[in-house]
């Protein structure tokens, strides 16, 4: 389904970075894809590579894993300018399945309180380590191998489950 609208966008963008304020921290970060689309709507796909099992609930999934990635994507499109903001996930493991959310500019309010929420501990420059280190998570951290209080080892090992 996403293949189709990537095929009738009007412009596509790979790899595209965004930058935006919210209460004095800047918040960046790499889209998958950023696709425009008739009416001025855009569409944020997100490629995942996590394991689900068949039977996983992929909402449920995205919104106790990515939840604060999805507002933050919204956010950066609709203070770019977008009227509304399609944000989807897309499962290597189930393509057909993808999750999307629509977010409409006139909400961008809420979404903002929403990251607040959801982001107050680093919104407020708090970053706890976590206690289960593991390649997943930690891979791609910036402070791994300078800042982190735990050993290489165990923030490469295979996750512990």
């Amino acid at each position: 389904p996403l293949r189709a609208r990537l095929a009738r966008a009007s412009a596509v963008r790979r790899e595209h970075g965004f930058a935006f304020a919210l209460d004095g921290t800047l918040l960046t970060g790499i889209v998958d894809v950023l696709a425009e689309e008739p009416a001025g709507v855009r569409l944020v796909v997100d490629y995942k590579t996590d394991r689900v099992e068949p039977g996983t609930d992929l909402e449920a999934y995205v919104a106790a894993h990515y939840a604060v990635q999805q507002r933050v994507y919204a956010l950066a499109v609709l203070r770019a300018g977008a009227e509304r903001v399609d944000v989807a996930y897309a499962f290597l493991e189930r393509p057909e399945q993808p999750v999307l959310a629509a977010f409409a500019a006139a909400g961008a309010g809420r979404l903002e309180d929403q990251v607040r929420v959801l982001a107050a501990g680093p919104l407020g420059g708090c970053y706890p380590v976590t206690d289960r280190p593991h390649r997943d998570l930690c891979l791609t951290c910036p402070g791994r191998r300078a800042l982190c209080s735990h050993p290489e080892e165990m923030t490469l090992r295979a996750s512990p489950g």
